[in-house]
C-alpha cells in the first residue's frame, strides 16, 4: 500500500478577516485509502481562478497496490 499523507489547514474567508474575527488553524492529515483487491480508485480535483476565469482539472487512477496512472 502506498502511504501518502498530506497536510492541509483550514482556510479563512476574506469576509472573516475583514470583520476581524479570529479563527484557530488546525492541521488535518489527509490520506489516500487503497481500494479493495482487483479494484481501481479515481481521485479528481479541479480549480477555477475567478479573476482570469481559467479552470484546470486533473485525475489519478490507482489500483489496490498503489500503482497510478495520470489522466
Amino acid at each position: 500500500m502506498v502511504d501518502e499523507a498530506a497536510r492541509a489547514s483550514t482556510t479563512l474567508g476574506v469576509s472573516d478577516l475583514q470583520r476581524g474575527e479570529r479563527h484557530e488553524l488546525q492541521d488535518v492529515v489527509i490520506r489516500w485509502v487503497q481500494p479493495p483487491g482487483g479494484w481501481f480508485k479515481l481521485n479528481i480535483d479541479g480549480a477555477v481562478n475567478r479573476i482570469s476565469r481559467v479552470a484546470a482539472c486533473c485525475g489519478v487512477v490507482r489500483d489496490h497496490e498503489g500503482n497510478c496512472w495520470l489522466l
